[in-house]
């Protein structure tokens, strides 16, 4: 039965060490945007599928992306991806640079609010692809070094403000869903290893606690007298 029990104890810490590290690293976070416009020159559209790419003026084409951070979990930042939803099947070369807003509280997009005149990190994300996008299909793109740039200065942000800056010719962009499939920042972080479980105490040998018990036994138990001895009683008052 105690061999039992010590093999139960084991394999029940076992499998809650095994949960406590999955758990671990399972802190993901996905962010939704407030603010998505895009930016031609000083023209400054909102609402309705928005692009990613280079519109009429190649040499301010902007994408501007807000997303609210409504709690950072406290563990070290991996990794981040923005993902955006195809809105119909088109192929066209896109080649952008992805930066983040240097400020842990920004101010939402608008025409006079330009994402062309927002102070942004150096490091940047290269996103340069020729590749056929399917409608409704959704695309990752990795951000994670502008975000890495903007959580260094920044630990705690409000809210997390992407820039996308098309390169190359006019009318280099892929259009993207912003209603029904919005598009997502997903921010994932790994937490401290959990720590080893406390070794479990061993109990005694079955052998030994059955001695024991045995030895308890026999000294409360009362004496017999045998023949020819005598006990004390109330007739010897």
């Amino acid at each position: 039965m105690a061999l039992f029990l010590r093999r139960t104890v084991a394999a029940a810490l076992a499998l809650a060490t095994a949960v406590a590290v999955s758990l671990a690293f399972a802190a993901d976070l996905a962010l939704a945007p407030r603010s998505i416009v895009n930016q031609s020159g000083t023209t400054v559209e909102s609402g309705g599928a928005r692009w990613l790419g280079t519109g009429a003026n190649s040499d301010v084409s902007r994408l501007g992306m807000i997303f609210a951070v409504p709690d950072m979990p406290r563990a070290a930042f991996r990794s981040a991806k923005l993902v955006l939803t195809a809105a119909w099947t088109q192929w066209i070369p896109v080649d952008v640079k992805i930066a983040a807003e240097l400020s842990g509280n920004p101010a939402d997009f608008g025409a006079h609010a330009l994402p062309s005149e927002r102070a942004l990190t150096q490091h940047v994300a290269h996103y340069a692809e020729n590749s056929r996008w399917s409608g409704n299909g959704t695309y990752e793109i990795d951000v994670t070094e502008p975000v890495r740039a903007l959580l260094a200065r920044f630990a705690r942000p409000t809210a997390i403000a992407l820039v996308a800056a098309g390169q190359g010719t006019p009318w280099g962009r892929k259009y993207f869903v912003t209603g029904s499939a919005p598009p997502a920042l997903k921010l994932s972080f790994d937490d401290p290893p959990a720590p080893p479980p406390a070794p479990a105490t061993a109990s005694a040998p079955a052998s030994s606690a059955a001695s024991a018990s045995a030895d308890a036994a026999r000294s409360s138990a009362p004496t017999l007298a045998t023949p020819g001895s005598r006990q004390s009683g109330i007739g010897d008052l």
